[in-house]
């Protein structure tokens, strides 16, 4: 079953395989978990206790939410698994006032 969290705490070496594929020059574990951990807003998804995508976004943290990368496994796209192809999330409920 996937499982979608921001639980950044359960990225480990192990379960962060599969990604940038194509890519001319991959970054290394350390630098995949930092973009991670330097993004404003992370949702992972998990199948058990393995990676197979995530979404970063740049948030205000009040109206806005717009995001910046997506990444899923290739094995699941070749289930027909995409990632989201919203770019910005808007929080109406929020345009009123913070809350």
């Amino acid at each position: 079953m996937i499982t979608y969290t921001n639980n950044l705490n359960l990225l480990h070496e192990s379960n962060m395989k599969g990604f940038f594929v194509g890519w001319p020059k991959s970054p290394n574990q350390a630098t995949f978990k930092k973009l991670l951990l330097n993004s404003d807003k992370v949702i992972l998804a998990l199948e058990g206790n393995k990676l197979i995508g995530f979404i970063t976004a740049i948030t205000d943290h009040t109206l806005i939410d717009l995001v910046c990368d997506q990444a899923l496994t290739p094995f699941y796209q070749r289930l027909g698994f995409s990632a989201s192809n919203a770019m910005v999330i808007r929080k109406y409920n929020n345009q009123d006032g913070i809350s």
